[in-house]
């Protein structure tokens, strides 16, 4: 009987986010949950995280100061920011038609 430990591929076991039809803040507490369910240490949530968000999201990311890149706090705020402040905008726009 093998002993080893399962391995999974988090790129398929992460959500995926779509900016024009996902809730960010959905998408981020679904990573989250999948991130304490496999164990991966939180320093390594935001390395795995801009493997399953778009690239012009994770080029957001990369744009931060390098000591921020392991605190996944920060980056979860920088991005429900820009995302929530989008669907305020759309909010906006949908309302004058």
């Amino acid at each position: 009987m093998d002993s080893s430990p399962m391995r999974l591929d988090l790129k398929t076991v992460s959500p995926t986010f779509t900016p024009d039809k996902d809730d960010i803040s959905l998408f981020l507490r679904m990573f989250e949950r999948q991130m304490k369910l496999l164990s991966v240490p939180s320093d390594f949530w935001i390395s795995h995280l801009i493997g399953v968000i778009p690239s012009d999201i994770s080029r957001l990311i990369a744009r931060g100061p390098e000591e921020m890149f392991r605190n996944y706090t920060h980056i979860r705020n920088i991005l429900l920011q820009r995302f929530n402040l989008r669907a305020d905008r759309f909010r906006v726009l949908f309302r004058r038609q």
